[in-house]
């Protein structure tokens, strides 16, 4: 008896039979447990409830009917698309999902169903985006089949996307080729195409053909009707056959409707894909079991053909590729995951999966309150005498408070005395640092023509003043000295700050916190700021500044004066053309620290 711990079944319901597949897990691995196919013809099958109900049985019989279950739905059912969009976060990429899935929709008046996944970025695209669609009346139908005869199921995905999840299983090493391969599933009544290429369906189209043909052809050969014989395809060599045979000529209707969908793909497809070439074609399913197609194939399109599947019991079985991609959905390992269960259903389905989980936690949650409560009388008495200790100690620390306090207002004096060394002797190192951060940031062509404190640009701006712009670079010394303040800055007392009004105490010293570059770089026609954000990003990279951007206009207007001389300098230079900017360079850590205010002690 298989266990729902660790197995998982996929059904894929198909006209020729349901084949079901069931997924082993090993480790971190899965594997093949076992592959079985209804023959719906011996079973009598008439009716579509008829066929679900058989289904039902055959899988109880099997022991498989609690696995968790994946169902496929056919493909020309559904529509998929791989859209561009931008960097955004989960929820931001979620609503545009819902607005493509809605203009994808647009021309219908009826409800859709629909699902995305994120794909790895390339063939053109910087951040790809899987979106399935599908009519919600036709997922409901099929779910009320399965709800009438008992058939419990954990997700609906399309067939497409099931064989390119059971092709990435199969062949890994080729899953994120970047060359594209077709992947062609031929089924009974429909067979579905899909071109894939680094990781992403890029097309996923149903084509005309069908494997019925294949048996048309063969019942025709023999002289007998498809109801009265099934001669078997696997004896055939479609190379031997005479050139306007039955079956030749279905192969050419194969031949024709694959050329139509790689055309139909390579017009939709993107200018970096649509000129590559198949690198290789896989085929799969029914159809693929005809002897010699494969040679044939390969022969007319010009391009390797191999027919793949899992191997059941040592032998490979192409026909149950749907439903190994349906079963790694089921155990979380498909490549392509998209259910489209709607989302009542899907909600349903969830919270029957949490409910033992649930009674375990409830239960849990009772035994642990329990614990609690029989352990809280004990805590509360030793809290009780830890309160008693602590408030003896509380009483004794109360004694050294003032003392601490006055040692705080002492070393706070002594802080605010360093303070203009700090900040003055930290200048020089502070510009040095900038112009080598400047310098190492600068392209070949790049060059900056000023570098000054904020303040100080500032300043000469709203004045108007036209001092050269390379005296810009030394801060203004605050008045009264170098250091900004009076030959004796311990006066704070109100009597002294009375005395004498312009008095500068060291907690209002000018600190800088941002610098002020401007320059130059050649002009680049097609990318203009390409070179200028080259700039920003090697400077934020470095260990001296953090958020730089550039200058706004407000800011540049009135300090012309930095680029006038270079613009008579320029015109001796008619056939280049130069783009200037200006950057506001912000610290990455400040001088000092800022601090913190202490009230005025108010006398008795």
């Amino acid at each position: 008896m298989f266990s729902g711990r660790n197995h998982y079944l996929g059904l894929d319901i198909g006209a020729s039979g349901p084949k079901a597949l069931v997924l082993r897990r090993h480790g971190k691995g899965v594997d093949i447990a076992a592959a079985e196919k209804l023959d719906i013809a011996e079973e009598g099958i008439l009716t579509e409830k008829e066929l679900y109900q058989s289904v039902r049985d055959w899988l109880q019989s099997r022991g498989w009917a609690k696995l968790p279950l994946v169902l496929g739905t056919p493909q020309c059912l559904s529509t998929t698309l791989v859209s561009d969009f931008p960097a955004a976060s989960p929820s931001a990429l979620s609503d545009m999902v819902k607005h493509e899935a809605r203009q994808l929709a647009s021309l219908s008046d009826e409800a859709f169903v629909h699902d995305y996944q994120p794909l790895p970025a390339g063939c053109g695209r910087q951040q790809p985006v899987l979106i399935g669609l599908c009519r919600e009346q036709t997922l409901r139908e099929r779910l009320r089949l399965c709800a009438d005869v008992g058939l419990r199921h954990d997700g609906l995905a399309m067939t497409g996307l099931a064989m390119v999840s059971a092709y990435c299983w199969c062949h890994p090493e080729a899953a994120h080729a970047p060359q594209p391969v077709l992947l062609l599933d031929l089924g009974k009544d429909n067979s579905t195409a899909v071109v894939l290429a680094g990781g992403q369906p890029l097309f996923i189209g149903s084509l005309l053909f069908n494997a019925e043909r294949f048996q048309q052809a063969l019942a025709t050969r023999h002289g007998a009707s498809k109801y009265d014989e099934k001669p078997s395809p696997e004896r055939v060599n479609l190379l031997d056959e005479a050139p306007n045979s039955a079956l030749l000529v279905a192969a050419r209707q194969l031949e024709t409707e694959i050329h139509n969908a790689v055309e139909h793909w390579r017009n939709q497809e993107q200018a970096e894909m649509a000129s590559a070439l198949i690198e290789q074609v896989y085929v799969c399913g029914g159809g693929s079991l005809l002897g010699g197609l494969d040679a044939w194939l390969a022969d007319r399109l010009e391009s390797r053909v191999e027919v793949f599947g899992p191997r059941v019991g040592g032998v490979r079985r192409p026909e149950f590729v749907v439903a190994l991609g349906l079963a790694l959905q089921a155990a979380g390992e498909a490549e392509l995951s998209l259910s489209l269960l709607p989302a009542d259903i899907a909600w349903r389905l969830q919270r029957e999966r949490r409910w033992p989980w649930l009674a375990a936690a409830l239960a849990l949650v009772v035994v642990v309150l329990g614990a609690l409560e029989a352990s809280w009388w004990q805590r509360s008495s030793r809290d009780l005498a830890e309160c008693r200790v602590r408030i003896e100690q509380l009483s004794q620390c109360g004694n050294y408070i003032n003392g601490i306090e006055q040692l705080q207002r002492r070393r706070r004096q002594l802080e605010a005395e360093l303070l203009p060394l700090v900040i003055t002797g930290n200048q020089a190192r502070r510009a040095t640092a900038a112009i080598a951060q400047l310098g190492r940031s600068c392209a070949d062509d790049d060059w900056f023509i000023y570098l000054a404190d904020e303040a100080s640009y500032h300043a000469k701006r709203e004045s108007g003043s036209k001092l050269p712009a390379q005296r810009a670079v030394a801060p203004p010394a605050p008045a009264g000295g170098m250091f900004g303040a009076t030959a004796e800055p311990a006066l704070s007392d109100r009597a002294a700050k009375a005395e004498f009004p312009a008095l500068l105490s060291v907690f209002d010293l000018p600190c800088n916190h941002a610098y002020i570059a401007a320059g130059y770089t050649p002009l680049q026609a097609e990318q203009p700021f390409e070179p200028i954000r080259n700039l920003v990003r090697k400077l934020n990279a470095g260990q001296e500044f953090r958020g730089v951007d550039q200058l706004s206009e407000q800011d540049r207007m009135g300090r012309e004066d930095i680029f006038r001389p270079w613009m008579a300098f320029f015109k001796k230079f008619p056939k280049e053309e130069f783009k200037s900017f200006s950057f506001r360079l912000p610290l990455a850590a400040p001088d000092v620290r800022p601090l913190p205010a202490v009230a005025e002690e108010v006398g008795p």
